[in-house]
């Protein structure tokens, strides 16, 4: 399976939440691995006032929603979670910033 979020906050709030209850049900259910994007790179681009890698940042908030998300009580051995910045390497920050 595959899911995703766009870090816009340090918190999920419920309407970010179902989807990934719904997910987790899915996983638990069928046992099958989940692969989760999280869509940094697409935040900072689209919404050019937020930060990337500052305190408030799409990549802080990311991270942030990461450790929300792995409270959902996902498979570890499942679940990749990634995020578009990190995942394709340090150069593509400077890609996105141009």
């Amino acid at each position: 399976m595959y899911t995703g979020r766009g870090p816009s906050a340090d918190a999920l709030h419920m309407g970010h939440c179902i989807p990934f209850i719904f997910t987790q049900w899915l996983q638990r259910v069928f046992d099958v691995p989940l692969v989760i994007q999280i869509t940094d790179d697409e935040k900072y681009i689209y919404k050019p006032e937020i930060e990337l890698d500052g305190p408030k940042g799409s990549i802080a908030m990311g991270r942030q929603n990461v450790k929300d998300i792995l409270a959902f009580g996902f498979n570890p051995d499942k679940t990749f979670i990634f995020s578009d910045v990190e995942y394709i390497g340090h150069m593509y920050q400077n890609v996105i910033r141009v």
